[in-house]
This record gives C-alpha cells, structure tokens and sequence, in this order.
C-alpha cells in the first residue's frame, strides 16, 4: 500500500514538473507542420498487419523512461517484444533509456550497452527521494541531438508519462523528425484518486488533461494502450490517435 501511494504522488510530481518547465520552455512550434520524410508516422496506424518484410527497413529512435531492461514494469514485456519484432523487420534501433545503476551499479544491474544488437545509451537521470527504483531525464546532455545528427533515424518513438518527452517534442520539431509518442498511463485516473486530497481532485484532473493534450498534440502518432485511453484522447480533441494492440507470446503460450 505504501508503495501505490508512493506511485501516487510521483505521478503528481510529474504532473508538476511538466507544467512549470512546459511554462519556462514556452514551447511554441508550429503544429500544422508538414514532415518531410520518406514515411508518413500516421499511417503506422493502418489496421492492417502487413510482414515484417513488406516496408523498407527504418531506423528508429527509442526515447523510453522508466528503462524496460533494470526496472520491472508493465511495459518492460512490451517494449522487449516490440524490440525482438523491430529485429525480424531488420530495422535498426539506437535505445536512450536512463538508468540509475549507470552509476550505481551493482554488477548484476548494470545497464545493458546494447539489446538484441541494438545500441543502448543509459544517460544518468534523476530520481525522487522517495522513489528512487524510476530514474527519468530531461536529456541536459544533449543525447538526443547527438544521435539524431550519427544515427539520422526515420522515426523517434518516446514513451509517456516522462521527462524526456520533453526533448523528444522539441528536438523532433527542430529537426524535422517524425514523432511517435506511446501512452501508458491513465494520468487522470491517477489524479482523482483517493490519495490526492479531495478539493484538490478537480484540478490535479484538469491539469492531467492539460499535459495529455499539451504534449501528445505534437506527435504525428499518439499509440494508446488501451480502448478507453483512446476514447480519452479523442474527447479531448487528439485525432492522431491509435490503439497499440496487445498480443500473444507464443513462444511462451502455446495454444492448441
């Protein structure tokens, strides 16, 4: 129980710290942009299931917080999985994902320099008093230009909740980079919980919708995890919006 309230109040925190740093960036980029790449990231949403092979090869940016290599959680498997398919498609994938055992490193936890071949970059984050199994960052070491400028990627594809998606909106814009953004998260389930005081409910709700809308307008394709975080998005007026299919590990689950 300690631990989900602690959950709690990180997600609130988060809430925070995006509206203030959101308020000093003052991040005003034109959202009617036209990218010009050689794949449209909308189209990824087609509900079609083509082969692996049927699209030429991509190379994309993975911008993902907490890590799925050092930190169990509920996209850990998915993120993995995603990777093992991204391989069979030949695509080529460079990983930034921050890891406090970058520096605080127990042997047996110590980042992965790369996962299935792909290249992993575990950036030195920062983590909450209180909580610190999650480490994000907000990429003050320019990481993320770094490899766009190498690597030249398709695609970038950030994870939220997060700080670093931050970055990822920016520098996406900057660079004329087509954006996936992955929600995880019900952020306004969170914030009309019972640990949230209950005069504080009705903002800590709107703020939530206000980060929601605020950063994942910015995606060329905001993937949602579930049905009813789609129909959430779309209420709020996102159109870009997708759901990202659950599936079934074979390799695991035999079905007969």
């Amino acid at each position: 129980m300690v631990s989900h309230s602690y959950n709690q109040m990180l997600i609130m925190l988060m809430f925070i710290m995006y509206s203030c740093i959101s308020i000093v960036l003052g991040i005003s980029i034109d959202n009617n942009r036209i990218v010009n790449s050689q794949i449209n990231a909308s189209s990824l949403a087609s509900k079609a299931i083509p082969a692996l092979t049927t699209e030429p090869p991509l190379k994309i940016l993975l911008l993902v917080e907490p890590t799925p290599f050092n930190y169990i959680s509920g996209y850990s498997n998915r993120f993995k999985e995603m990777l093992k398919y991204l391989k069979k498609a030949n695509d080529d994938v460079v990983i930034i994902s921050p890891d406090r055992t970058t520096y605080n490193k127990p042997p047996e936890i110590t980042p992965p320099k790369e996962f299935l071949g792909y290249k992993v970059i575990s950036p030195r984050g920062w983590e909450f008093p209180f909580y610190k199994q999650v480490t994000l960052t907000y990429d003050f070491k320019f990481n993320i230009p770094k490899v766009l400028k190498s690597f030249k990627p398709d695609l970038i594809h950030a994870t939220t909740p997060s700080s670093v998606v931050i970055p990822a909106v920016i520098w996406s814009r900057l660079m004329n980079v087509p954006l996936v953004i992955s929600y995880h998260t019900d952020l306004a389930g969170y914030a009309n919980t019972s640990y949230i005081p209950r005069v504080a409910r009705k903002y800590s709700v709107k703020l939530a919708y206000f980060l929601i809308r605020f950063f994942h307008k910015y995606a060329d394709l905001a993937l949602c995890t579930s049905p009813q975080l789609k129909e959430q998005m779309q209420w709020l007026g996102l159109t870009r919006v997708d759901v990202w299919q659950k599936g079934i590990n074979t390799e695991v689950c035999v079905v007969s």
